[in-house]
C-alpha cells in the first residue's frame, strides 16, 4: 500500500512535466555483433585405453565445463599405519609441485575464473576441475601436475595438517554417526574413516602421501571425466597424463565382510541420532534397482523443506505411536561396489527415542510380510525415484560423480533414459522380494547422543 501511494504521488508530482526527445537511430554499423555459438547436446561415450584408464564425456551444451580424475584410492584402502591419508590428500590441493610452486597454482586458477576441489567417500577420490569453456584447459594441466607430480614438503603438509584438524572439530552429530555405522557394521577396509583420527593427523607424513598415492593411482584404477566437454577434447588431454603412473606396484586390497552389531556413543544434549541398518546390495546386485525402490516405498525424507515428513510410510508409523512431530525419520540405503547398507536413520528428542525407534522398527517388520505393499505404493515411489534420477541429471557435480562410478565399476556410462527403463521394470513382486531378503538380515545399531532412553539391539529384533 505504501509502495503504491509513493508512486502514486510521484506521477502526480511529474505530471505536466515531461519532456520527450527524439532518439537517434545509432548506425546498424556501430551496433557490436555477437555470433553465440549453437552447442549440440552429445550422449555419453566412453573409452578406455590399453593402459587401462577410462576416458568419459558427455556434451550437456553448459557454459561450464566439469574435467576430472575419479582414483580407486578412498579411505578402504588404507593399511595399518595409514588411517586418514585420504583426508590429507583430498585437503593437498594447493601443494608445490614439479612444475609449479603453490602460490602460482592459487593465482594460476583465480586468473582464469576456475574452481578446483577434491572430495572422496570410501571407495574413491574425486579431484575436479570446473571453469568456463575457453578457460578449462588451464584447470586441466593444474589439475593433472597435482596428481602426477606433487612434492609434498614437509612445511606445506604442516599446513594440511591444519586444515584436517579443522574438519574434524568441524563434524555434526550425523557425519559422526556415519563414521560409527560403518566402524561397527563392517570388518576390514569399508570400517575405515574418511576422516582422520585425532592420534593420527601428527603422523602423516610426506613420504606416506608419495607412497600412497603411486601405489593406489594407477591408470587402470582411474576415470578421466568431463561434463560440458567434446570427447574428442578429452581424448586429447588424456594423452597428457604420464605414459604410466604404476610406479610402485600393485595395490593392496583390504577384504571386507560385513558383521553387524551395536554401538553407542553418549555425548549428552537434547537430542538422540541413531541408525538401525542390515546388509544391502551392491552397486551390479541384481536387487540394486529394486532396493532403491524400495527405499522412497519406506519414505526417503519429506518432499517439501521444513514440512514434518510424517506422509511416508516410516513418518506415518513413527507419527501414529508417538502423537508428535518432533523426530525426522528417513530410509537410507548406501549402495557400494560390493556389499551395501540398508534401513533407516532417526533424530528426535532423547526421551521420545524408545518409542521412535520401536515404531520404525516394528514398520521395517511388518514390510516383509506377504502383500505388505501395495502396487499403489511402488508406482509412488517409482515416481519419486526417477525424479530423483531426473534431478541429479541436472546437477552437473552429480552427473561427474555418477558417470565416475559408473566407468570404473562398469567402464560404461547409462544414459537417463536407461536408469528411467530400469526403474519401470521393477515389479511389485520384485520390492517385496527384496524386503524380505534385506530387511531380515542379521542388523548393525548406532546411536549417539542423549541414551538414557534409547533402546539396545534385544529391545528393537
Amino acid at each position: 500500500m505504501l509502495s503504491t501511494r509513493a508512486a502514486r504521488s510521484l506521477a502526480s508530482c511529474l505530471k505536466g512535466q515531461g519532456r520527450y526527445y527524439s532518439a537517434v537511430q545509432p548506425a546498424e554499423s556501430v551496433i557490436p555483433q555477437f555470433e553465440v555459438p549453437q552447442l549440440a547436446k552429445e550422449p555419453p561415450k566412453v573409452t578406455t585405453r590399453d593402459d587401462g584408464l577410462t576416458i568419459a564425456a558427455i556434451e550437456n551444451a553448459s557454459p561450464i565445463s566439469r574435467v576430472g580424475m575419479a582414483v580407486q584410492a578412498g579411505a578402504r584402502f588404507e593399511n595399518a599405519g595409514y588411517n586418514g591419508i585420504t583426508h590429507f590428500l583430498r585437503n593437498a590441493l594447493a601443494v608445490t609441485t614439479a612444475s609449479a610452486h603453490s602460490v602460482s597454482i592459487v593465482r594460476e586458477l583465480q586468473k582464469y575464473g576456475c574452481n578446483f576441489s577434491c572430495t572422496s567417500n570410501r571407495e574413491y577420490l574425486f579431484y575436479q576441475v570446473e571453469g568456463t569453456r575457453d578457460n578449462i584447459e588451464v584447470g586441466i594441466d593444474i589439475m593433472t601436475s597435482v596428481l602426477t607430480e606433487p612434492l609434498y614438503y614437509k612445511h606445506e603438509i604442516a599446513k594440511v595438517a591444519e586444515l584436517v584438524e579443522l574438519d574434524n572439530r568441524s563434524l555434526q552429530p550425523e557425519a559422526l554417526l556415519m563414521e560409527d555405522l560403518h566402524a561397527t557394521a563392517f570388518k576390514g577396509g569399508m570400517a575405515n574413516s574418511i576422516f582422520c583420527p585425532s592420534y593420527q593427523v601428527k603422523e602423516i607424513t610426506s613420504d606416506m602421501m608419495h607412497a600412497y598415492r603411486l601405489s593406489l593411482f594407477r591408470e587402470a584404477r582411474m576415470a578421466f571425466v568431463g561434463v560440458g566437454v567434446k570427447s574428442d577434447f578429452m581424448t586429447e588431454k588424456a594423452k597428457e597424463f604420464p605414459a604410466s603412473l604404476d610406479l610402485v606396484g600393485v595395490a593392496q586390497e583390504i577384504p571386507t565382510k560385513y558383521v553387524g552389531g551395536e554401538n553407542r556413543e553418549p555425548t549428552g544434549g537434547n537430542l538422540a541420532y541413531a541408525y538401525l541398518v542390515t546388509e544391502g546390495p551392491s552397486m551390479n546386485s541384481k536387487d540394486a534397482a529394486s532396493a532403491a525402490v524400495l527405499q522412497f516405498v519406506m519414505g526417503a525424507g519429506p518432499s517439501v523443506k521444513y514440512s514434518p515428513g510424517i506422509v511416508s510410510r516410516l513418518g506415518k508409523a513413527v507419527y501414529s505411536a508417538l502423537g508428535s512431530e518432533d523426530f525426522a525419520v528417513s530410509a537410507i540405503n548406501l549402495p557400494y561396489s560390493d556389499t551395501g547398507l540398508f534401513g533407516f536413520s532417526v533424530t528426535g528428542n532423547a526421551q521420545d527415542m524408545g518409542t521412535i525407534m520401536k515404531a520404525a522398527a516394528g514398520e521395517f517388520a511388518a514390510v516383509t510380510k506377504n502383500d505388505a505393499i501395495s502396487d499403489q505404493a511402488v508406482t509412488i515411489a517409482k515416481n519419486q525415484l526417477k525424479s530423483a534420477i531426473m534431478i541429479n541429471c541436472d546437477d552437473s557435480s552429480s552427473v561427474f560423480n555418477n558417470m565416475a562410478v559408473e566407468c570404473l565399476v562398469t567402464k560404461k556410462v547409462s544414459d537417463a533414459a536407461a536408469l528411467l527403463q530400469i526403474v519401470d521394470s521393477v515389479s511389485t513382486a520384485d520390492v517385496a522380494n527384496a524386503a524380505k531378503k534385506i530387511i531380515n538380515g542379521k542388523p548393525t545399531l548406532v546411536s549417539r547422543g542423549n541414551l538414557t532412553w534409547m533402546p539396545r539391539l534385544v529391545d528393537l529384533m
